[in-house]
Protein backbone atom coordinates (compact mmCIF):
# COMPACT_ATOMS: atom_id res chain seq x y z
CA UNK A 1 0.00 0.00 0.00
CA UNK A 2 1.26 3.48 -0.87
CA UNK A 3 2.12 5.77 2.00
CA UNK A 4 1.01 9.39 1.82
CA UNK A 5 4.61 10.43 1.05
CA UNK A 6 4.98 7.96 -1.82
CA UNK A 7 1.53 8.88 -3.19
CA UNK A 8 2.49 12.55 -3.20
CA UNK A 9 5.80 11.74 -4.91
CA UNK A 10 3.99 9.65 -7.52
CA UNK A 11 1.72 12.56 -8.48
CA UNK A 12 4.39 15.25 -8.07
CA UNK A 13 6.72 13.58 -10.62
CA UNK A 14 4.21 14.23 -13.42
CA UNK A 15 4.17 18.01 -12.89
CA UNK A 16 7.12 19.94 -14.30
CA UNK A 17 6.78 23.35 -12.63
CA UNK A 18 5.27 22.85 -9.20
CA UNK A 19 7.34 25.82 -8.00
CA UNK A 20 5.19 28.10 -10.20
CA UNK A 21 1.90 27.36 -8.46
CA UNK A 22 0.05 30.61 -7.67
CA UNK A 23 0.24 31.59 -3.98
CA UNK A 24 -3.56 31.48 -3.78
CA UNK A 25 -3.50 27.75 -4.61
CA UNK A 26 -2.71 25.95 -1.37
CA UNK A 27 -0.89 22.65 -0.95
CA UNK A 28 -3.01 19.68 -1.84
CA UNK A 29 -2.62 16.19 -0.44
CA UNK A 30 -3.63 13.87 -3.26
CA UNK A 31 -4.48 11.15 -0.74
CA UNK A 32 -7.48 13.27 0.35
CA UNK A 33 -8.86 13.39 -3.19
CA UNK A 34 -11.31 10.95 -4.70
CA UNK A 35 -10.08 8.74 -7.56
CA UNK A 36 -12.12 11.01 -9.86
CA UNK A 37 -10.21 14.14 -8.80
CA UNK A 38 -6.83 12.38 -8.95
CA UNK A 39 -7.67 11.24 -12.49
CA UNK A 40 -8.68 14.75 -13.52
CA UNK A 41 -5.41 16.17 -12.16
CA UNK A 42 -3.23 13.64 -13.95
CA UNK A 43 -4.96 13.07 -17.27
CA UNK A 44 -2.88 14.14 -20.23
CA UNK A 45 -5.60 13.36 -22.73
CA UNK A 46 -8.87 15.03 -23.60
CA UNK A 47 -10.28 16.35 -20.32
CA UNK A 48 -13.87 16.41 -21.53
CA UNK A 49 -13.73 12.74 -22.56
CA UNK A 50 -12.21 11.74 -19.21
CA UNK A 51 -14.87 13.73 -17.40
CA UNK A 52 -17.61 12.06 -19.47
CA UNK A 53 -16.27 8.62 -18.51
CA UNK A 54 -16.77 9.48 -14.84
CA UNK A 55 -20.13 11.28 -15.00
CA UNK A 56 -21.68 9.19 -17.79
CA UNK A 57 -23.19 12.08 -19.68
CA UNK A 58 -22.06 14.29 -22.53
CA UNK A 59 -20.08 17.28 -21.28
CA UNK A 60 -20.08 20.49 -23.29
CA UNK A 61 -17.50 23.26 -23.18
CA UNK A 62 -19.69 26.35 -22.97
CA UNK A 63 -17.75 29.44 -23.87
CA UNK A 64 -18.42 32.18 -21.33
CA UNK A 65 -16.03 34.75 -22.72
CA UNK A 66 -13.49 34.84 -25.53
CA UNK A 67 -11.34 37.67 -26.83
CA UNK A 68 -8.08 38.29 -28.63
CA UNK A 69 -5.17 40.19 -27.06
CA UNK A 70 -1.54 40.81 -27.96
CA UNK A 71 0.65 38.39 -26.01
CA UNK A 72 2.27 41.20 -24.04
CA UNK A 73 -1.07 41.91 -22.34
CA UNK A 74 -1.78 38.39 -21.06
CA UNK A 75 1.16 36.01 -21.46
CA UNK A 76 2.81 34.73 -18.28
CA UNK A 77 5.89 33.19 -19.92
CA UNK A 78 4.60 29.65 -20.47
CA UNK A 79 3.82 30.19 -24.17
CA UNK A 80 7.20 31.73 -24.97
CA UNK A 81 5.77 34.12 -27.56
CA UNK A 82 6.77 37.59 -28.72
CA UNK A 83 4.75 40.45 -27.16
CA UNK A 84 2.99 41.29 -30.45
CA UNK A 85 1.81 37.73 -31.20
CA UNK A 86 -1.95 37.12 -31.12
CA UNK A 87 -3.36 35.32 -28.10
CA UNK A 88 -6.93 34.11 -27.82
CA UNK A 89 -8.15 34.19 -24.21
CA UNK A 90 -10.98 31.74 -23.69
CA UNK A 91 -13.07 31.07 -20.57
CA UNK A 92 -15.35 28.02 -20.56
CA UNK A 93 -17.52 26.03 -18.20
CA UNK A 94 -17.65 22.24 -18.60
CA UNK A 95 -21.33 21.43 -18.14
CA UNK A 96 -23.28 18.19 -18.28
CA UNK A 97 -25.68 18.37 -21.22
CA UNK A 98 -28.42 16.40 -19.43
CA UNK A 99 -27.93 17.41 -15.77
CA UNK A 100 -26.73 20.99 -16.38
CA UNK A 101 -24.11 20.31 -13.68
CA UNK A 102 -21.08 22.56 -13.85
CA UNK A 103 -18.20 20.14 -13.33
CA UNK A 104 -15.25 22.39 -14.11
CA UNK A 105 -14.19 25.72 -15.48
CA UNK A 106 -11.16 26.57 -17.54
CA UNK A 107 -9.17 29.51 -18.79
CA UNK A 108 -7.03 29.07 -21.89
CA UNK A 109 -4.37 31.22 -23.51
CA UNK A 110 -4.07 30.16 -27.14
CA UNK A 111 -1.22 31.23 -29.43
CA UNK A 112 -3.27 31.54 -32.62
CA UNK A 113 -0.33 31.76 -35.03
CA UNK A 114 0.96 28.36 -33.90
CA UNK A 115 -2.19 26.45 -34.82
CA UNK A 116 -3.33 24.84 -38.05
CA UNK A 117 -5.98 26.91 -39.86
CA UNK A 118 -8.59 24.18 -39.36
CA UNK A 119 -8.32 24.49 -35.58
CA UNK A 120 -10.01 27.89 -35.28
CA UNK A 121 -12.98 26.72 -37.33
CA UNK A 122 -13.22 23.49 -35.33
CA UNK A 123 -13.11 25.36 -32.02
CA UNK A 124 -16.31 27.20 -32.89
CA UNK A 125 -18.16 24.02 -33.92
CA UNK A 126 -16.93 21.40 -31.41
CA UNK A 127 -19.05 21.39 -28.25
CA UNK A 128 -16.43 19.34 -26.43
CA UNK A 129 -13.82 22.11 -26.56
CA UNK A 130 -10.12 22.31 -27.31
CA UNK A 131 -9.33 18.58 -27.25
CA UNK A 132 -12.07 17.78 -29.74
CA UNK A 133 -11.08 20.76 -31.91
CA UNK A 134 -7.47 19.52 -32.00
CA UNK A 135 -8.68 16.08 -33.05
CA UNK A 136 -11.00 17.54 -35.70
CA UNK A 137 -8.11 19.59 -37.08
CA UNK A 138 -5.85 16.49 -36.98
CA UNK A 139 -3.28 18.48 -35.00
CA UNK A 140 -0.60 16.33 -33.41
CA UNK A 141 -0.03 17.52 -29.87
CA UNK A 142 1.29 16.60 -26.46
CA UNK A 143 0.63 17.98 -22.99
CA UNK A 144 2.97 19.02 -20.23
CA UNK A 145 1.50 19.23 -16.73
CA UNK A 146 2.89 22.29 -14.92
CA UNK A 147 1.42 22.67 -11.42
CA UNK A 148 -1.59 21.89 -9.25
CA UNK A 149 -3.13 22.90 -5.95
CA UNK A 150 -6.28 23.68 -4.01
CA UNK A 151 -7.78 27.11 -4.73
CA UNK A 152 -10.54 28.51 -2.51
CA UNK A 153 -13.21 28.02 -5.17
CA UNK A 154 -12.57 24.41 -6.27
CA UNK A 155 -11.76 20.93 -5.00
CA UNK A 156 -8.52 21.03 -7.00
CA UNK A 157 -6.98 22.85 -9.95
CA UNK A 158 -4.14 22.42 -12.39
CA UNK A 159 -2.25 24.17 -15.15
CA UNK A 160 -0.72 22.59 -18.23
CA UNK A 161 0.57 23.39 -21.71
CA UNK A 162 -0.26 21.82 -25.03
CA UNK A 163 2.51 21.74 -27.62
CA UNK A 164 1.96 21.77 -31.39
CA UNK A 165 4.99 21.18 -33.64
CA UNK A 166 7.23 21.19 -30.53
CA UNK A 167 6.15 24.71 -29.50
CA UNK A 168 3.78 25.65 -26.68
CA UNK A 169 0.48 26.70 -28.25
CA UNK A 170 -1.87 26.60 -25.23
CA UNK A 171 -1.67 27.28 -21.53
CA UNK A 172 -4.74 25.95 -19.77
CA UNK A 173 -5.83 26.34 -16.16
CA UNK A 174 -8.67 24.11 -14.98
CA UNK A 175 -10.67 24.21 -11.77
CA UNK A 176 -12.53 21.01 -10.84
CA UNK A 177 -15.61 21.94 -8.88
CA UNK A 178 -17.24 18.64 -7.89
Amino acid sequence: MLTEVSAEALVHKHFHATYARPPSWRDLSVTTLTPYHRSMLLTDGTVTRTLEAFVLEQVDARCIRQYEQPAGAVEDGWLDVAPAERILVRHVDLIGSRSETRYARAESLIALDRLPPAFTAALTTEPEGIGAALQAAAAESYRELLFYGRPDDAVCARCYRIFIAHKPAFVIREWFLR
